[in-house]
């Protein structure tokens, strides 16, 4: 009988062991989700702000916003001093996911023709260096001259007078 009872316990002892590895795991395996989730919505959330006014004050999606501001950011890197940008960089939560979501156009009608632009090769307004691009995000090419403002407005907000100040010498007239 004691065999039987020892046995018994031995079985529910080794169930309750394994149950209980199992939860741990399965504890492990949400935090380590978890862990990735708020992660991933920090880089989500990163360029909230920008996007959220530029959705806000314009009636566009998300991926417009972050696709137009990003284009107007990668003009904007190709004509600034790496050390200014990397100073536009710190200042601009989310950058490199706005950079990410400008859209590569080939020839002149996308950045690498805004950039050529920049150089003296065309008109250098950024509405017809970006108006191709901002349309084939669905958009007018007008609106380019309405994104500017607002990212020059956040920019300061985020950096400084000096801070917009190199970025508006740098993106150039509007119109």
């Amino acid at each position: 009988m004691q065999k039987l009872i020892i046995t018994m316990l031995c079985c529910l002892l080794s169930s309750y062991l394994y149950a209980g590895d199992n939860l741990l795991k399965g504890l492990k395996e949400v935090v380590q989700t978890s862990d990735t989730s708020e992660k991933a919505a920090g880089n989500e959330l990163s360029t909230t702000g920008l996007v959220s006014m530029l959705t806000g004050q314009l009636g566009v999606n998300n991926e417009q916003a972050a696709g137009g501001a990003g284009a107007i950011f990668s003009v904007a890197k190709d004509a600034m001093k790496p050390e200014n940008f990397g100073l536009l960089k710190e200042a601009v939560p989310g950058m490199e996911q706005l950079l990410n979501a400008a859209p590569a156009l080939g020839g002149n009608s996308g950045l690498l023709g805004a950039a050529t632009n920049m150089l003296g090769g065309g008109n250098n307004s950024i509405t017809s260096m970006l108006g191709p691009v901002f349309q084939s995000l669905g958009m007018d090419s007008s609106m380019v001259s309405q994104f500017v403002p607002i990212i020059l407005q956040y920019v300061q907000t985020q950096g400084g007078e000096q801070l917009m100040g190199m970025l508006q010498q740098a993106i150039g007239s509007i119109g």
